[in-house]
């Protein structure tokens, strides 16, 4: 009987996962209302600081995170089909906990709506890492202490029901210029 087996000829269609090179360090956290379309993705490092610096930024500083355990999960939304389930979907949530908001933006951010935002991080140091959240609806969780030393830090979830995790998660690293 010949095998029923077929070799899987390009497994690699995504990108190499290394989001601990971002969420494990401090980051610049920048925002944006929408997601991004192709022509929005950098390809160089020079591309990437002009999303958020420069008369032309599309995005605006929303605060700094700390590397307090942000973490960016997906489970797949499924469909039974006959004898078999299968996989029609994933719902990305990312959890970003510590983000101590610029001046201006907690207002801001008490009043997201219903609208679709775009997240970019930027570690401490790394200029050359592209990361983001793109098209992610928004929701926040924080306190205002009372101590006069402390700083409110803001916890945000990040949703978002895709086909695949690599629509919502952007990630890439450039040569350093």
């Amino acid at each position: 009987m010949a095998s029923l087996l077929k070799k899987i000829t390009n497994p690699a269609t995504g990108f190499e996962h290394r989001a601990y090179k971002v969420l494990s360090k401090k980051c610049n956290v920048f925002i944006a209302e929408g997601e991004f379309a192709t022509t929005d993705i950098p390809s160089s490092t020079t591309q990437l600081t002009a999303l958020y610096s420069g008369a032309n930024a599309k995005f605006v500083p929303l605060g700094d995170m700390d590397a307090s355990g942000s973490n960016i999960t997906w489970s797949a939304r499924t469909q039974k089909v006959d004898f078999a389930e299968l996989q029609i979907g994933v719902d990305v949530v990312g959890t970003l906990v510590g983000i101590t908001l610029t001046k201006g933006m907690l207002g801001f951010v008490s009043n997201l709506g219903m609208k679709q935002y775009s997240l970019l991080f930027v570690p401490d140091g790394l200029t050359n890492i592209f990361y983001a959240l793109s098209g992610v609806f928004l929701s926040t969780e924080g306190n205002l202490p009372i101590v006069e030393e402390s700083v409110s830090k803001i916890t945000f979830k990040a949703t978002k029901s895709a086909n695949k995790v690599e629509d919502v998660v952007k990630y890439d690293e450039f040569t350093a210029a």
